[in-house]
């Protein structure tokens, strides 16, 4: 996966997410819009096939803003890991 700034100021940041369906922008764009620090936020891809998604992000601090997103998305997923590992082991017994 590679990620291209595209623009970044005060307020605004728009990356490339490369290697990446529709799938991950979006879900970085749901989790986004929990933040109170967070004006504006969208997914946009030229080209349904061949486009490469692009995440767009106005607020106070948009970097700070995916980067809190993204660690509440890991934390999401770890605790999905866990119980599924959970219930896995109890059909086992």
């Amino acid at each position: 996966m590679e990620v291209n700034l595209n623009k970044q100021d005060d307020g605004t940041l728009i990356v490339e997410i490369g290697g990446a369906d529709a799938y991950l922008p979006n879900l970085l764009r749901q989790e986004l819009w929990d933040d109170d620090t967070v004006t504006f936020v969208a997914f946009d891809k030229d080209h349904p096939y061949i486009g490469t998604p692009k995440l767009i992000v106005r607020g106070k601090d948009p970097v700070k803003s995916v980067l809190d997103a993204i660690e509440r998305l890991k934390k999401t997923f770890e605790a999905l890991e866990e119980a599924f590992k959970n219930s896995i082991s109890e059909k086992e017994k």
